[in-house]
């Protein structure tokens, strides 16, 4: 049998909930192994996401992520550059008395337009889409500022959210235009990456 691609039908109810349950599989698979791995990669959508939820703004500096940052201990005309996690208050006091200074901006920023604010490399859409998600879970699931480690945690269930409603959304357009077992197939062959959206 022949299927018109110029045919097209609304998807209904059944389509409907074989959507639902194939976002529903996809959501547990990507959620199944229950490792939520510290993925370099995903640092800056997911510090910038914070940004935005605590400051209202879409970039960040030395102070507010260290870690984006390559760091140097000064002595005198000696610079050695480190790796700073963390501001405590001795590194802030060094900082202070220039001991400490910023050398560049790591991987994970770049110079923005305006002197001392740093920008994603990758943009803000994945921030933004992660806001909604990220507000959610600081407000009823776990305060950001109580556990900072929550935020992986928080961008691995925000990307196998948004990659599972990919799953039914791609079914559902194609159920408009073929039998849904086919649809279903189509859907299948799509790869997925939820790295995309932590």
């Amino acid at each position: 049998m022949e299927t018109n691609l110029n045919e097209r039908r609304l998807p209904d109810g059944r389509d409907r909930v074989y959507a639902a349950l194939l976002c529903a599989t996809a959501f547990a698979v990507y959620m199944a192994n229950g490792d939520f791995p510290y993925n370099p990669d995903t640092r800056s959508n997911t510090r910038l996401t914070l940004s935005l939820l605590r400051d209202g703004d879409f970039h960040y500096g030395p102070e507010e992520v260290p870690e984006f940052f390559v760091w140097a201990l000064v002595d005198g005309d000696e610079r050695q550059e480190i790796k700073v996690e963390e501001l405590d208050e001795e590194l802030k006091a060094m900082q202070q008395k220039g001991e400490l200074v910023v050398v560049r901006p790591d991987y994970f920023a770049m110079k923005s337009v305006r002197p001392g604010e740093y920008i994603n490399p990758w943009g803000p859409g994945t921030a933004v889409a992660s806001l909604p998600v990220f507000f959610l879970w600081d407000r009823f699931v776990s305060n950001f500022s109580e556990h900072p480690e929550d935020l992986w945690i928080a961008g691995k269930f925000t990307a196998a959210l948004y990659v599972a409603g990919s799953v039914g959304l791609i079914y559902l357009t194609c159920a408009m235009f073929v039998r849904r077992g086919h649809a279903a197939i189509v859907r299948a062959s799509c790869p997925q990456n939820p790295k995309c959206w932590c």
